[in-house]
């Protein structure tokens, strides 16, 4: 299997298509429904270590990328992969899977909505005429359960209504925020979703320059009239939001527990790969479920075995304590790892890690990117800082593309100006 590359905008790597890097091929793993088999993660740290600089990534979407590969090693890499029933028959087909769901599906009480994630990755390969869908358009099944996926944005979503027994089908956004369009059954999950993504592809290709995400067109155009191209009725916003509570360290519920376990900013070594999945097994873990909070869940093993893998994981190096202010700060990959990036934000991040009063539910609150682009986290945070040439330029209450409030700071200026402003209850700087 020969590595493709891609001239399309804003294409996204995939294992059939890795991307070139800094540090060299970039190849992103898409685990079914993300859970990914303890071989398959043993076999990944392998491959990372052997063919690669031993960097693996943790991606928003709950996806698992290798960093430093020389493209020779490729197409063993596929072969691996391949047997392990990770890879899609075609590029497009895996590019297109682009699918989040409750990351314990098929653990709690809630109906099992694994099925119904399959069947629209199926129904996506089997569509043609959606491999022209921008590449980082998303889906999401959310069936109501703890962890919530509330805060994670999508362009076509389902929330799961407990009152309704039915999927509530919101596009463009949070729960909160996305734009509401009736409810439907589970059966009807799979041809809405198909059917929302042809809409989109045929109004946003009837504009002059085409958005690249749900929320774009429907800034462009309206709601009103991307209800009415898709046949359906504006609704109001659901009103039962199941609140977010970050799933990190352990838990134990009815005998069975529960272990949430931190990459720091995204990022371990093959070694700690190899280790978790080593000692999840010795726990009676069956699979890691990947998480977009940049963490592992390990859950469903015997209560009396979840002191030991806490011990084991804190000495691997993963982050188990929900007040870690590292949980409270997103970074990329930076320099040199990242072509675009001229500073290495990662050392910068851990630099500044100390300065934030992490608070679980509340989300990022500093953001470093090493470019304009912001790939690690596209949305708002209170803090974002933007790299260039070993300098910062400081956001507030923005994206890495809103406009700066301070310029070409140091990285000490720049701790010194967000110790003012974290130092004020209001956040004004002083």
């Amino acid at each position: 299997m020969k590595a493709s590359s891609s001239s399309r905008k804003g294409w996204c790597p995939g294992a059939l298509r890795p991307m070139p890097a800094g540090d060299g091929l970039l190849l992103r793993l898409r685990p079914p429904n993300n859970v990914l088999l303890l071989d398959a993660a043993q076999e990944i740290a392998t491959c990372a270590a052997q063919h690669g600089n031993g960097q693996i990534e943790l991606s928003s979407r709950g996806n698992l990328q290798m960093r430093g590969l020389m493209p020779q090693s490729v197409p063993e890499i596929q072969v691996r992969l391949k047997q392990l029933g990770l890879l899609d028959a075609t590029a497009e087909a895996e590019a297109i899977r682009n699918i989040q769901i409750s990351p314990l599906a098929g653990l709690t009480e809630a109906s099992d909505i694994r099925p119904l994630a399959q069947n629209l990755a199926q129904a996506l390969a089997e569509a043609p005429d959606l491999y022209q869908l921008p590449a980082k358009f998303g889906f999401l099944i959310d069936d109501g359960s703890l962890p919530s996926l509330a805060d994670c944005p999508a362009d076509v979503r389902f929330d799961y209504q407990t009152a309704t027994n039915c999927f509530s089908i919101g596009i463009g956004g949070t729960a909160a925020s996305a734009t509401r369009l009736d409810s439907c059954a589970s059966e009807d999950v799979v041809p809405l979703a198909l059917s929302l993504a042809r809409t989109f592809l045929m109004l946003s290709g009837s504009l002059a320059e085409a958005p690249r995400r749900m929320h774009a067109l429907l800034d462009e155009i309206g709601a009103p009239a991307f209800a009415q191209a898709a046949g359906l009725f504006l609704t109001a916003p659901i009103s039962s939001i199941t609140p977010k509570t970050l799933p990190i360290g352990p838990d134990d519920r009815n005998g069975l527990a529960f272990l949430g376990a931190g990459a720091p900013f995204g990022r371990l070594s093959h070694g700690m790969l190899a280790g978790l999945a080593a000692a999840a097994h010795q726990a009676g873990v069956k699979a890691l479920r990947l998480t977009p909070w940049r963490l592992f869940l390990l859950a469903g093993f015997p209560a009396d075995r979840l002191a030991q893998l806490t011990k084991t994981l804190s000495r691997l190096g993963f982050i188990l304590d929900p007040e870690d202010p590292r949980l409270a700060v997103v970074a990329c990959a930076g320099a040199p790892a990242c072509a675009e990036a001229t500073t290495p934000v990662q050392s910068d991040a851990a630099a500044l890690a100390s300065l934030i009063r992490h608070q679980a539910a509340s989300g990022p609150e500093l953001h470093l990117s090493g470019c304009a682009k912001g790939c690690a986290h596209p949305t708002s945070t209170p803090f974002t800082l933007v790299a260039k040439n070993g300098l910062y330029d400081l956001i507030i209450k923005g994206t890495s593309k809103s406009r700066p409030e301070q310029r070409a700071l140091t990285i000490e200026a720049a701790r010194q100006v967000l110790a003012r402003y974290l130092s004020t209850p209001t956040g004004a700087c002083v």
